[in-house]
């Protein structure tokens, strides 16, 4: 079987499976094309040949996620396993839902089989709302056969704009981790996403912490 992320099928994961890794994602075709074929420094001549051979178990080397399908969704995983190999603690398996969402990250298993979770695995599930706004993020931790949370996140917005994170603990009231304060936008007003995201300043109970935002999308 062709190790996971070896895009050019040396029984080698590492940056020399890159471009070959994206030349194949470019290109859904049965037959391998040039570009992949070039990419992957694997000739062409034969029947099957070596690159042709390769492609045909792209599903195995390209399908980090465990999804049963070779997509965008591979990409997270396959820069996480290049960096770390499939047993560090990065190689992680990311879950969508039908809205295009992400709706968890857990440790990552071999294609084709179902995940199982291991003693003190980690696993971050996220909530969202009928608009689409991420509300709630879930840290837990597996321990004795069952989920732990370790962490509970809830997300309050105005409109679009969040305003406020909460630590919400298993008992007890929910406490300020950071709060967000929003000013006017390149319009001129508050919380226009058309035209371009407000000011806005971050407090923690602690410090606080002021950004700028020049334009839509910058940091």
């Amino acid at each position: 079987m062709v190790s996971f992320g070896d895009a050019n099928c040396d029984s080698v994961l590492n940056n020399f499976d890159i471009n070959a890794f994206v030349a194949a994602r470019l290109d859904a075709e049965e037959e391998a094309p040039h570009d992949y074929c070039v990419a992957a420094g694997l000739s062409e001549s034969g029947s099957p040949s070596p690159c042709q051979a390769c492609w045909d178990a792209r599903e195995t080397w390209g399908d980090l996620n465990g999804d049963g399908a070779f997509n965008n969704f591979d990409l997270d995983p396959f820069v996480s396993v290049l960096v770390g190999g499939a047993s560090s603690p990065s190689y992680k398996a990311y879950v969508w839902d039908a809205e295009n969402r992400l709706i968890e990250v857990h440790p990552a298993h071999p294609v084709g089989s179902t995940y199982s979770p291991a003693n003190n695995d980690e696993r971050w599930r996220y909530v969202y709302d009928y608009l689409g706004r991420r509300v709630e993020k879930h840290h837990e931790k597996y321990v004795s056969g069952s989920w732990v949370t370790q962490s509970r996140t809830r997300f309050v917005y105005d409109g679009w704009n969040l305003i406020e994170e909460l630590n919400v603990p298993t008992s007890g009231d929910p406490t300020v981790l950071r709060q967000y304060t929003w000013g006017l936008d390149l319009s001129g007003q508050s919380g226009n996403a058309t035209a371009g995201r407000g000011d806005s300043s971050v407090s923690r109970p602690e410090r606080q912490f002021v950004r700028v935002r020049a334009a839509e999308r910058c940091p």
